[in-house]
């Protein structure tokens, strides 16, 4: 389903790659099946794929692997040993707030899900990688400080909620150079072209996990 841009942005192919590549995400389909994988940035058109499948307590049942591509202008494309005899699928990426989807062929959406962590196939299959990235998580690395800064600066335009300027100037030029960082921050920095943005829930908390990550800055020195 195609979406307009107040339910939310579907995402090219260069995005697709730039969002998801070297990163395990996590989620749950149209059935209920609680699914995590793990996008590897290593390969040329094709690169690999871990999927890890959870019961409702956050516990490993089965594990699959294959690949992941992109094709064309904006699709995710992925096929998977145990899944439909290894055929491909293809899909278009939605992406609403912090929250992803995929949509098929039939214009149905059939996986949510969120970014977890960098790339970690063991990561995948912990239970506790299944918690999402809101903007108040209480380790502030630098993907995560990344994420809150973008968020912040789109908050502080569209809701008038943000931290100090200074402090948000001072952590983008403390972290700048940091391929982490900028992942994170990418996330939301062309969220500023638009004329309005809806669907920010999380300024307060934004603003707060900036504030933290600058306290715990200072306290180290930094």
């Amino acid at each position: 389903m195609e979406q307009s841009e107040l339910e939310g942005r579907t995402l090219s192919a260069k995005q697709i790659k730039a969002f998801f590549e070297g990163t395990n995400v996590r989620g749950i389909s149209r059935f209920g099946e609680r699914i995590g994988f793990s996008l590897s940035k290593e390969g040329d058109k094709m690169f690999e794929l871990l999927a890890s499948f959870y019961d409702e307590n956050g516990n490993v049942i089965r594990k699959d692997a294959g690949f992941w591509w992109t094709a064309g202008d904006k699709k995710l494309c992925g096929k998977l040993k145990s899944y439909d005899r290894y055929r491909s699928h293809c899909f278009i990426v939605g992406w609403k707030e912090d929250e992803y989807f995929l949509t098929d062929i039939r214009e149905e959406q059939v996986y949510w899900f969120k970014i977890v962590s960098l790339y970690d196939p063991s990561g995948s299959a912990k239970p506790n990688a299944s918690k999402s990235s809101r903007a108040s998580d209480k380790e502030p690395g630098e993907y995560h400080v990344g994420r809150i800064i973008g968020y912040s600066e789109v908050c502080s335009e569209f809701r008038g909620i943000a931290a100090d300027p200074q402090i948000l100037q001072t952590i983008k030029q403390l972290f700048g150079a940091n391929p982490d960082f900028k992942r994170g921050y990418a996330e939301f920095d062309n969220f500023t072209g638009f004329d309005f943005v809806t669907g920010l829930t999380e300024c307060e908390e934004a603003k707060a996990g900036v504030e933290k990550a600058y306290s715990i800055l200072k306290s180290k020195g930094g």
